[in-house]
């Protein structure tokens, strides 16, 4: 059996934030420990650009090995905003009703009266198909029904799906399984 040796680092390590009108760009040379920064304006194309620019390199130029850690301010605002896509939420059944019940923190504890901002899906479909805490499944998925229900969140607009099951942190099949019939 070959032993593997441990791979040395990249050269080139990127931080980019890409906010709606600007993506910023740090970069950093491993070897030398300069940082350069720039700014470029967002698209789905900036972080290369970002990056094509930081290292001198052309439209059509191989980008070297590089370690690139990205966060959007983008994403950031459209949840502060309550902007972005129609989205449905696919749950475990019995458990669509935690996005609004929530971990029930409140500020003013004995308050009658709780203003909460709405979820933000638009709607929850429960599925059927459940895990078990060692990611074994215990009860199947039933894919014509969720297939016609998320037809249905279609025609009436979301343009998205978020699926959250219970234990799926254990075996990512049943999410893949849905994430197919959503596509």
């Amino acid at each position: 059996m070959p032993i593997s040796m441990p791979q040395a680092a990249p050269r080139h390590q990127f931080w980019i934030d890409r906010g709606g009108t600007f993506t910023d760009c740090i970069h950093r040379d491993r070897d030398t420990g300069v940082l350069r920064v720039t700014k470029v304006l967002s698209s789905d194309q900036a972080p290369l650009e970002g990056i094509r620019a930081l290292l001198g390199l052309g439209a059509d130029d191989p980008i070297p090995p590089s370690e690139v850690r990205m966060g959007t301010t983008l994403a950031t605002n459209a949840l502060l905003e309550r902007g972005g896509c129609r989205c449905v939420l696919v749950a475990d059944e019995g458990l669509g009703d935690l996005i609004r019940i929530g971990d029930q923190t409140r500020p003013e504890l004995f308050a009658l009266e709780i203003d909460k901002p709405e979820p933000l899906p638009e709607a929850v479909i429960e599925v059927g198909a459940r895990m078990a805490a060692d990611g074994s499944l215990l009860h199947a998925l039933d894919s014509e029904a969720l297939r016609n229900a998320l037809q249905m969140a279609r025609n009436r607009g979301a343009e998205s799906v978020a699926i959250a099951l219970i234990h799926a942190y254990r075996d990512g099949t049943l999410e893949h399984r849905i994430e197919a019939l959503a596509e």
